[in-house]
C-alpha cells in the first residue's frame, strides 16, 4: 500500500481508550519504562503468538500493571519515550527559522472541487475524526483534513511530489489527474484553537500544467510538476539545498508534510533504519496517508535527502469497534528473534530524482 494511503509508525494506541478513575490509586506512579515495555510486549505477543507461550516474557506476569487494561496502559505510555513518541508538530510550535522556511515550501495537493473561488478560499472540508473515523482522543482529531498528498517547492514554478500522487503516472493509485489537483501553500495551524487554521489566500493556490517523473512500486517514486505560474518569495522559497551524499545508517532525519490532509506538520526525531536498498531507504518516520511526497531532510544540515513514498498501515479499530486508533510499532522478541513489528517507511532517495 502506498504512503499516500499509508502509515503512522509512532507510539499511539492499537486498541480503544479508557480513562482511569481519579478516585482510584495511580498504578503507573512507580512503574519503570522497562515494566511498561514488558507488559506491552507480552500483550502484543499474546495476540501474535497465541499458541506459543514459551516466547512470552514471564516477568510481565508479576508487574503491577498486570491487572490494568491495555487501553489505559497505552494512554500512559504515550507520555514516555518507550517505542518512540509522536513527534509531529504544528506550524505554530516550530521555533527554528530554517525548519520554518522548509515548512513554508511544503505544499498540500488538494482536490480542486474542495476549494471555493472566494478570497480567502472557502474550504469544503471535514475534521480528521469525521474523515477517518478516528477516536476523539487521537492527536489532531478536530483539525481539518483537506489534501491527499504532499509536495515541496524545488524551483519557483516546480513542485516535487510522489509519482503515485499523479494519476497520469499511477492510474491505479491516485484518484486525481493533474487537471483536478490544486497545489496549496500556507495551509497551517496558527494556534491550537479549533479555528486556528490560517486563512488561505487565492494567491496561494496553484495549478499544475505539466509533469515529469517515474513510479515503480518497489523502487523510485517521484514526480516534478510545473506550476501555472511562479510562487512569489513572500509565499515560499524553493528548497534547492539537496544532499549529494547517499543516506547513512542511523542518520538523523525529519519530515515535513500533510499527514491525512491535516495542516502542515514537522515530524522530527527519526533515523535511517536501512540505507542499502537501491533507489530508496527505510526510516522510522511518523507518517500517515497524505504524507506521500513529503520532503525528508537531514537533521543537521537541513539538506533534502528524499521524499516519502510508502510504509505501514495507518489505523486499527479500537476495542469497541466504533472508532480507529493509530498503529503501534513496538520492538518485540518472538520465535524469529527480536525485531520491530513495523518494517518502516520507504523514502525515495533524492539522488534518484532528475533535478530540473
Amino acid at each position: 500500500m502506498m504512503r499516500g494511503f499509508l502509515s503512522l509508525a509512532v507510539v499511539t494506541a492499537c486498541i480503544g481508550l479508557a480513562w482511569i478513575s481519579a478516585a482510584s490509586a495511580d498504578p503507573f506512579a512507580k512503574v519503570s519504562d522497562e515494566e511498561f515495555k514488558a507488559v506491552l510486549e507480552r500483550r502484543f505477543l499474546l495476540r501474535t503468538y497465541p499458541r506459543d507461550p514459551a516466547f512470552i516474557p514471564r516477568s510481565a506476569n508479576v508487574s503491577p500493571l498486570a491487572a490494568v487494561g491495555e487501553p489505559e496502559i497505552v494512554v500512559a505510555a504515550r507520555s514516555r519515550a518507550i517505542y518512540g513518541v509522536d513527534t509531529r508538530m504544528d506550524w505554530f510550535g516550530i521555533r527554528d527559522d530554517g525548519i520554518r522556511r522548509l515548512a513554508r515550501a511544503s505544499v498540500s495537493l488538494v482536490d480542486a472541487s474542495l476549494l471555493g473561488p472566494e478570497d480567502p478560499v472557502k474550504l469544503t472540508v471535514t475534521t480528521l475524526q469525521k474523515k477517518k473515523f478516528v477516536c476523539a482522543s487521537e492527536r489532531f482529531a478536530s483539525q481539518p483534513a483537506l489534501g491527499f498528498c504532499s509536495g515541496t517547492l524545488i524551483a519557483p514554478d516546480a513542485v516535487l511530489t510522489a509519482g503515485h500522487c499523479v494519476r497520469e503516472l499511477a492510474a491505479e493509485l491516485s484518484p486525481f489527474g493533474l487537471p483536478q489537483v490544486r497545489f496549496v501553500f500556507g495551509y497551517r495551524m496558527e494556534s491550537d484553537r479549533p479555528d486556528g487554521a490560517a486563512p488561505i489566500p487565492v494567491a496561494n493556490v496553484f495549478r499544475g500544467r505539466e509533469f515529469a517523473g517515474v513510479y515503480t512500486a518497489a523502487k523510485e517514486d517521484w514526480a516534478i510538476v510545473k506550476l501555472d505560474r511562479e510562487v512569489p518569495p513572500s509565499v515560499a522559497e524553493p528548497v534547492t539545498n539537496w544532499s549529494p551524499a547517499a543516506p547513512r545508517l542511523n542518520q538523523s532525519i525529519f519530515m515535513i508534510g500533510f499527514p491525512d490532509g491535516l495542516p502542515v506538520k514537522y515530524a522530527g526525531g527519526a533515523t535511517v533504519r536501512d540505507a542499502a536498498p537501491e533507489g530508496y531507504f527505510v526510516a522510522n518516520l511518523n507518517s500517515l496517508h497524505g504524507n506521500s511526497g513529503s520532503g525528508v531532510y537531514d537533521a543537521s544540515s537541513l539538506q533534502l535527502v528524499g521524499l516519502l513514498s510508502r510504509g505501514e498501515p495507518d489505523y486499527v479499530p479500537d476495542a469497541s469497534g466504533t472508532c480507529a486508533t493509530a498503529n503501534v510499532c513496538p520492538k518485540i522478541c518472538g520465535p524469529e528473534g527480536c525485531r520491530l513489528h513495523c518494517s518502516g517507511e520507504h523514502v525515495t532517495r533524492i539522488g534518484a530524482v532528475k533535478r530540473p
